[in-house]
């Protein structure tokens, strides 16, 4: 089915990739309680967007991908955007720890597949500092 837009011979508009934020948290000042936890936790990106994990409190962090949860055909993907951050966090598909507020690292999703991208950090990780990145196709 053609749209209006094609109809009438114009081509149509694919959105241009964005940079979403996800920050590392901990809540205690809040709750007295340590609740460290990305926030979002849960975020639904277009491959070729890219995502800025951001030291919001409770340093340090570092995102790590879970491997086995991983689309097999991303692994390829996710290890090249570590290899250009960082060749020695690379092979595990984690990032180097951040300890400033405000400091951290930006993933572009450019070339992943479709699918759901479970990441978790190291230090925070049986405290439940879980989340899941969606990555749906980008419109043609």
């Amino acid at each position: 089915m053609l749209t209006a837009c094609a109809r009438a011979g114009v081509p149509p508009v694919v959105p241009s990739p964005v940079t979403h934020t996800i920050l590392w948290t901990d809540s205690q000042a809040e709750t007295r309680l340590s609740r460290f936890r990305f926030v979002p936790d849960s975020l639904r990106v277009v491959a070729g967007d890219s995502v800025r994990f951001t030291v919001g409190s409770g340093s340090p962090h570092l995102v790590e991908f879970d491997i086995e949860r991983l689309p097999p055909e991303a692994v390829a993907h996710i290890r090249a955007a570590f290899e250009r951050l960082d060749p020695t966090t690379a092979p595990r598909l984690h990032t180097r720890f951040f300890q400033q507020v405000g400091s951290g690292v930006t993933l572009s999703t450019e070339g992943w597949p479709p699918g759901d991208y479970g990441f978790h950090c190291v230090a925070h990780r049986a405290l439940g500092e879980v989340g899941l990145l969606r990555v749906a196709a980008r419109p043609r």
